[in-house]
């Protein structure tokens, strides 16, 4: 064996898994289209570059599969045999050995004992077989398709077989042909590898990455630690230092988390394959369709989720498309379709696998429940059609008649809802009985440094991730006579007309009393989005919102569904990071959220438009749409310059400009002295300023944005646009 070095190898192994992982994608395609030239081109190219290198590096059986492979592959680029399903077939196994042999390579360091002597067998009788029934003339390529040297072309469709040994056949370590030139001096071929590229990437240890992850964490935790020391310190000098270490850090975290994003399309390529094989196992029909290939997620979510989507690919195929003949029956196309669509969504991914297929009936998932046992008549008859469909994600449920090499041994489903819940994810089944099923996947987009909310119950801090929030509100004493009901002993509060399950934070958690209990003059409701609906947390204090690094759960309490990690907050105290899903669960407000509207899924589907609502001066509400608004933040008032009699803070790398609503609007009355101002941040194409509000009071909608005056909340609000406060009017009245 020749001698080459451990990164040599490593790059030949990492390279060569990308080449199949194309491959995969580019057999489909040929199989579907067989006259596409740049497919055979590509597939040529790899298999041809995997028998160089692997020679090169003395793999000697590798080298003699992926020989075979070449020359059915030179056959059918010259055009002297016709891509058919036997050849896609032999092709797809030969992809298959070739991984075989590569992982046996990457465990043991040879490329084993198995030649496949019978997939050799079969690639050159193709080749053979077909030899003398020539088309009608060779697929017309584009010029220069290939990267290889004319003796290479020749002798890779040489009748004797030989592996080429012409000097432009001698690929370096690495799998790569760094220049495209013939052996002979020819022109660089414009379609070959661009040295450029390849200067720009650097291939780095995953577990080097992981460690520079955990290393800007904790220096978000140390930025936290400075800037609450900051506050405290009436020091500009040293204000204005913390300012521009947050404005470092959030850039640094910024970028580490680009080094760990993934297009999810590195994950989805691999699916046509398991789509073909499978329907062709199953005897149907399918087209696998795929969208948002693009949409980047961080590498280890894309991991948890592999083994998910592959089971809810395999179920679309085996439970959900239905036979070409019942399909037929149904006044369906024969060939069905599964769609896969990836997009991002309010700091989430949203997953959805998608199918034209039979659909799910709910009165056969619980007649099959009871039959199993898993649940009794008496429960069965109050759940909901929605409920029953979620029967599926009980351990051990099947609707298959029979266990198969590919389903019926009732395991999968929970697992699949197992996995996704352990990254704060969703699962939400939606299906129509005879036009398909849609299984809806939520995910975040990182796990390791997150937005938070921090409140206070029963003296305790939590964090409630912000992904899950939906508005902030604080009810006084007057609001919750008219807001809040009791139902069977059990809070709800009316919001926009539609009724919200409540619970206490600290009572659930059992570190003090309900608001009711205490007879609390106001309360402060954190209104919080599930899976299944929303729902209101009572809460004693908002502190503040921060990024905050999510630390794994000790095994003493991994288990709570409560708490999804811990962090540590500014002043080097543990706090708890609450799972919303696991709190409604606890809660017992679930089944509540998922029979009623309780709040709609998006600000889009409110009528009117978002409005922060809040308070300038003593007593005066004014409404400021949100659209107008970039951030919320809160300053220490030790922070405030002067610069040229204008009152001024150091924001980001910039000066920021201050103006009181209260003064801005004509408002009567201040506040008393505080530590802290809140400033209200426009968004980009208004002038650079914060705008300084007493108090936020609600986050609601109106139809009303074209008045100077109205009723918003059951309260007289003046409403204000922003751009005729601080700059130019943006469209207008």
């Amino acid at each position: 064996m020749a001698e080459f070095s451990k990164e040599e190898l490593s790059e030949f192994l990492v390279e060569s898994g990308e080449s199949l992982d194309r491959l995969d994608e580019e057999l489909l395609a040929l199989e579907t289209d067989p006259e596409a030239s740049e497919s055979i081109s590509s597939i040529f190219r790899t298999v041809h570059t995997i028998k160089g290198t692997c020679g090169f590096l003395g793999f000697a059986r590798l080298e003699s599969v992926a020989h075979e492979g070449e020359n059915l592959l030179a056959r059918l680029r010259d055009g002297e045999i016709s891509m058919n399903r036997s050849i896609a077939d032999a092709l797809l196994e030969l992809e298959d050995a070739l991984r075989s042999m590569l992982s046996a390579i990457t465990a043991t360091g040879s490329d084993g004992d198995d030649d496949f002597p019978d997939l050799r067998s079969r690639l050159a009788d193709l080749a053979a077989a077909k030899a003398e029934a020539k088309s009608s003339g060779p697929l017309k390529l584009p010029p220069n398709a290939f990267v290889f040297s004319a003796a290479a072309d020749g002798d890779a469709a040489a009748k004797d077989g030989d592996a080429a040994d012409g000097g432009g056949e001698t690929v370096p370590s690495g799998g790569a042909i760094p220049d495209a030139r013939d052996a002979k001096g020819g022109q660089k071929d414009p379609s070959g590898p661009r040295p450029v590229a390849i200067d720009t990437l650097v291939r780095v240890d995953v577990s080097l990455l992981d460690r520079l992850m955990n290393l800007v964490g904790e220096l978000v935790l140390a930025r936290n630690q400075v800037l609450q020391l900051a506050s405290i310190k009436e020091d500009s000098q040293l204000s204005a230092t913390t300012q521009r270490l947050s404005l470092i850090t959030s850039e640094l975290q910024e970028n580490v988390m680009k080094t760990r994003m993934q297009p999810i399309g590195n994950l989805l390529g691999k699916f046509p394959r398991i789509v073909r094989d499978l329907a062709n196992t199953c005897g149907k029909r399918v087209r696998l369709e795929i969208e948002g290939r693009d949409t980047e997620l961080d590498r280890t979510i894309v991991e948890a989720i592999r083994d998910p989507l592959t089971h809810l690919i395999r179920n679309a195929v085996d439970h959900g498309v239905e036979m070409p003949a019942a399909r037929a029956a149904a006044g369906k196309p024969e060939e069905g379709w599964i769609r896969i669509l990836a997009y991002h969504e309010g700091g989430f991914v949203n997953i959805e696998v998608a199918d034209d297929g039979a659909g799910i009936d709910p009165k056969a998932i619980a007649a099959k429940a009871l039959s199993l046992g898993l649940i009794s008549s008496e429960d069965l008859a109050s759940l909901t059609e929605r409920e029953v469909l979620e029967l599926l994600f009980v351990p051990g449920f099947s609707t298959a008649a029979s266990v198969t090499s590919v389903s019926g041994r009732g395991v999968g489903m929970d697992v699949v809802k197992t996995n996704v819940e352990q990254i704060r994810g969703s699962i939400e089944i939606i299906s129509v009985k005879g036009q398909g099923t849609t299984f809806k996947l939520r995910i975040p987009l990182t796990l390791a440094i997150i937005p938070a909310l921090v409140v206070e119950a029963g003296q305790e801090r939590f964090a409630i991730p912000q992904v899950s929030l939906l508005e902030l509100v604080r009810l006084e004493s007057s609001g919750m006579a008219e807001s809040i009901n009791f139902v069977d002993s059990t809070p709800v509060m009316r919001r926009r007309d539609q009724l919200l399950p409540l619970l206490d934070l600290g009572s659930l958690l059992g570190i003090g009393e309900s608001w009711y209990e205490r007879q609390l003059d106001a309360i402060n409701v954190v209104i919080l989005r599930t899976e299944s609906g929303a729902f209101g947390v009572v809460v004693d204090r908002v502190i503040d919102t921060q990024e905050i690094v999510v630390k794994p759960l000790g095994s003493q309490v991994s288990q709570l569904q409560q708490y999804s990690g811990a962090t540590i907050m500014g002043d080097g105290c543990v706090a708890l990071i609450l799972d919303v899903n696991g709190i409604a669960r606890y809660g017992g407000v679930g089944a509540a959220a998922a029979e009623q509207p309780i709040l709609r899924e998006s600000a889009e589907e409110f009528e009117g438009e978002a409005v922060l609502v809040v308070r300038a001066g003593t007593e005066e509400r004014v409404a400021l749409p949100l659209r107008e608004i970039d951030r919320l933040e809160t300053f220490p008032v030790n922070s405030i310059e002067m610069a040229e009699g204008e009152p001024v803070v150091q924001y980001r790398g910039s000066i920021m400009r201050l103006f009181w609503l209260s003064q801005l609007v004509g408002a009567t009355g201040v506040d008393p002295d505080s530590d802290e101002i809140q400033v209200v941040v426009p968004s980009s194409d208004l002038p650079t300023c914060g705008i300084v509000i007493e108090e936020i009071l609600d986050i609601t909608h109106t139809s009303s944005l074209d008045e100077r005056i109205a009723v918003i909340g059951g309260k007289v609000t003046r409403i204000e646009l922003l751009a005729h406060l601080v700059g130019e009017p943006v469209g207008g009245r």
